[in-house]
């Protein structure tokens, strides 16, 4: 599950861009589907430490919201410099 969630991280360099694609909610029903109810369980955990130990509720729904979310962290860096 771990090695499905991160598949894209090589193709971003390692960078945060790679959470946009599986690091949200549908990715978990993915993984629901493919490995059952634990697998689920160890994504969420998996995401939401990826994030930044968000909370299970604000983990982003799908592709769209995780970009939006990624973009949102980066600006928020960015303020702080």
């Amino acid at each position: 599950m771990n090695i499905w969630i991160d598949a894209c991280f090589d193709q971003f360099d390692g960078k945060l861009d790679h959470r946009d694609i599986r690091h949200n909610m549908e990715g978990v029903e993915i993984v629901r589907k493919m490995w059952g109810d634990e697998a689920a369980k160890a994504a969420i955990l998996h995401i939401r430490l990826d994030w930044g130990n968000i909370p299970e509720e604000n983990i982003p729904k799908d592709q769209a919201q995780a970009t939006a979310f990624r973009e949102a962290i980066i600006a928020s860096y960015a303020k702080k410099k």
